[in-house]
Order: structure tokens, then sequence, then C-alpha cells
């Protein structure tokens, strides 16, 4: 994996590093963080450290660590596809107190910025549970759109019960305009 640094008005996103993983595993045990993520593993440090390890050594995947005043508050992933010139996104904000100031939207508009502009892909797309509104009014107001449903596409291993998930992605073109 490429060490990469991004910059917003109020973050900086790196790439992740092995001594990020006491954040992860923490993150990773706490069922209101996990309860819309498609990992829902709650690894022990030594596993993430583990699973950092093999991030690192991906050619078509990143994970930024998101820092405010150097502070790690959350993550932000990346997996490219440049055969198909698009890239599939996902993230949280881990530190709940941080929660509803913006963060997560000021995150992914950074990498959505570097994706388009630097990696020059024409597409960024996602995947939301249907029952995360919140997330989903916040990719909304980034300017994705929601393509489609894959009805009971993931058990929910926190909720206990089949979670729709909804397909979104945002184009260059679209992306130009803001």
């Amino acid at each position: 994996m490429k060490k990469i640094i991004l910059k917003s008005k109020r973050l900086v996103l790196r790439t992740i590093k092995l001594s990020d993983a006491p954040e992860y595993t923490r993150w990773f045990n706490d069922e209101e963080i996990i309860k819309y993520l498609s990992t829902q593993n709650k690894p022990t440090l030594e596993k993430e450290k583990k699973i950092i390890k093999e991030k690192l050594k991906s050619k078509d995947k990143n994970t930024f660590t998101i820092l405010l005043k150097n502070k790690i508050i959350g993550f932000s992933s990346v997996k490219i596809f440049k055969s198909r010139n698009y890239a599939s996104i996902g993230g949280a904000i881990g530190e709940k107190d941080e929660w509803g100031n913006g963060y997560g939207r000021e995150s992914f508009e950074t990498v959505i910025d570097y994706l388009f502009k630097k990696m020059k892909m024409n597409r960024v797309e996602l995947e939301v549970y249907e029952d995360n509104k919140r997330a989903f009014k916040v990719y909304k107001r980034i300017g994705f759109k929601k393509e489609g449903v894959r009805r009971e596409y993931h058990w929910n291993l926190i909720t206990k019960k089949y979670d729709n998930d909804i397909m979104m992605s945002i184009l260059k073109r679209e992306w130009k305009k803001k």
C-alpha cells in the first residue's frame, strides 16, 4: 500500500499504521459502531494487527486513518478497480464523542476529491445499510445517487436480521459541478 496523506479544512487522513490497532480494535468491538459496518467480527488486538499488516501489503486497497488535531477519530477505506476506472469506499467515525460534527462527510469528500482529481477515477461507489438513515442522508448531500437495493443482502450479527443494502454512486462529471 502506498503511503498517502490527504488534508481537509479540519482533518488529516493518512495511510493506516500498525500503531493504530488499539483504536480500531476498540471501535470494532463496540456494537453501536459496527452495527452498520459490513465487518462485524469483533477482533482481538492481535487479530487487528494481523488485519492491518495484510492491508499494508495490498496494492489496490487503502485504509486511511482520520485524525482531528492528532487524535484518531475514524477511518475511510478505498478499493480501486483500475481496469474499470472506479473505486469503492466506506468508513466510519469511531469516536462517538465526535459524531454529529460533520467529520464523516468531510473525510468522505476529501477521499472522493482525491479519487477523482489525483487517481482519475470516473466513478466512486458505496454500499449503505437501508436502516442507516443518517449515513444515507450524508451521502445524498455529498452528491451520491441511489442505484438500487440488494434485498436482505447482509446478515447483521448485531441486530440479528437480514439487512437491505443500498447501492449508491457519484460520477466524476457530477462531482465537477460541486
